[in-house]
């Protein structure tokens, strides 16, 4: 079976959409792409489907959980071996692009690029010091070894840079799948401000405080969307059902999306990801809307236009962010915002991956 690029994760196939999953639907457009799955739990074995264009899904099944294989040493190396030597019998001419920081044996049997956007040590749920060295180890073993590493922020290139110099910052982008319309511009006389709140949300994630004031408050609406824990939704005070939207994609997402008026990205600051970039912003952006944003430390290596993103400090200042960012914007602003989002699309950022491939390769569009 003839297949180009191996996205290898450990990230389900049909979850909200997440960078694995924009970057491969962004390789599927030029290349034959597997998107290899994070093991389903059972007897040894591999599943395969059609996920979309010219996309292969490969979602393997192993005895040990995920959650706990891929933090355990010696179990994990003696999955991948079994995993990889099987892929590579079934598609012995692609390239791994690997966003599993453990994958320290796929550069046995691929050649392979190391695709960060996260930071992994020290993110984790449950906190173990163990678990954490063995992510920064294996990290610093797999990126050493791959062909080059792409980082999707500042924080991340200045770490893997210590293991490989060839290393490209190329940022998060928006995917325009399924965009079919902008928001209207509201008018200043309008009674409520819709605010929407995206994203897999919990409460480590995202600030229930925060939106307590807004649905406390009689000029805004929350609208929620994504998938969203049922502990969160409890410690929220007065939400509307229907302003629960629960996972969308696509045109479904983009036309929700179009409804508000301000979009939200309020994280909780006690366990922010110092790797993390707000993809979401670019989503808002694609149909004119403005942004009100925690202040995530990587926010001042980024640059978007003015009137664009809103950074919040806190509680104190977010209805008074919400209301300028309500009342600053004009249809000028709207339509710069989506040529802005327009310029800076995954297929925008695959390109990016290729010159750098062909950089290191003196291949590029074979592959």
């Amino acid at each position: 079976m003839k297949v180009d690029l191996i996205v290898n994760t450990i990230t389900a196939w049909d979850e909200a959409p997440r960078a694995r999953h924009q970057f491969a639907a962004a390789a599927a457009k030029k290349f034959r792409v597997a998107f290899v799955t994070r093991n389903k739990t059972g007897l040894p074995g591999i599943r395969t489907y059609e996920g979309g264009p010219n996309t292969l899904v490969v979602e393997p099944t192993y005895p040990v959980d995920y959650r706990f294989r891929y933090r355990l040493p010696g179990v994990n190396e003696t999955y991948q071996t079994w995993l990889y030597s099987r892929l590579k019998k079934m598609f012995p001419e692609a390239t791994a692009v690997n966003f599993d920081c453990t994958a320290t044996r796929l550069r046995r049997y691929f050649p392979t690029i190391y695709y960060c956007n996260d930071e992994f040590a020290g993110n984790s749920k449950y906190k173990s010091a163990l678990v954490d060295r063995y992510l920064a180890r294996t990290e610093s073993i797999m990126a050493g070894e791959a062909l080059f590493c792409v980082a999707t922020s500042h924080f991340l290139k200045e770490k893997l840079k210590k293991y490989n110099t060839n290393i490209y910052e190329i940022p998060l982008g928006v995917s325009l799948d399924g965009i079919t319309s902008v928001g209207i511009q509201p008018g200043s006389s309008k009674d409520k401000i819709v605010v929407g709140l995206m994203g897999v949300i919990n409460e480590r994630q995202y600030s229930p405080e925060a939106v307590n004031i807004l649905l406390g408050h009689d000029r805004f609406k929350v609208v929620i969307i994504g998938p969203v824990t049922r502990e969160y939704l409890n410690k929220l005070r007065g939400v509307d059902p229907s302003a629960v939207k629960g996972m969308l994609k696509g045109k479904a997402l983009y036309d929700e999306l179009a409804q508000l008026d301000v979009g939200l990205a309020l994280y909780n600051l006690d366990f922010v990801n110092p790797g993390g970039t707000p993809n979401k912003v670019w989503q808002y952006m694609a149909v004119g809307k403005p942004t009100v944003i925690s202040a995530l430390p990587n926010l001042k290596y980024m640059k978007f236009p003015d009137h664009t993103v809103y950074v919040t400090q806190g509680n104190h200042d977010l209805i008074e962010m919400i209301e300028k960012a309500y009342a600053e914007s004009t249809p000028e602003l709207v339509k710069e915002r989506i040529d802005f989002a327009y310029q800076n699309t995954w297929d925008h950022r695959f390109e990016q991956f290729l010159e750098a491939y062909q950089r290191h390769t003196g291949k590029g569009a074979t592959l």
